[in-house]
């Protein structure tokens, strides 16, 4: 018995198993890591120079960065709540369409 280190390699595998299939979750892995990169500055004081971060992620989710514009100064909690469910949503969702567009 032959034991298969990826799902590429196995003889079986179908396309949809293979590893352009992951490539949405790559964009949201992506945009969930910024995310967590520019709040670690709220636990370790020391690295709060890593918020500048949250500059580009907004600007890169500017789809679903309306109502964290809106609602930052009043619920700032929500709003970046907001900001890594819906952002990492749509990055997912943005990916699913790339595969299927070029894959």
């Amino acid at each position: 018995m032959k034991i298969f280190s990826t799902l590429d390699e196995r003889p079986d595998a179908t396309p949809s198993e293979s590893r352009s299939s992951r490539l949405p979750y790559y964009f949201a892995l992506a945009h969930f890591v910024a995310c967590m990169t520019s709040m670690v500055g709220y636990v370790i004081p020391s690295l709060q120079f890593l918020g500048i971060v949250q500059v580009f992620i907004l600007l890169a989710d500017l789809q679903v960065s309306v109502p964290v514009f809106v609602f930052a100064w009043g619920c700032p909690v929500l709003s970046q709540l907001w900001l890594i469910v819906a952002g990492t949503l749509s990055w997912y969702f943005l990916g699913r369409m790339a595969k299927q567009i070029f894959c």
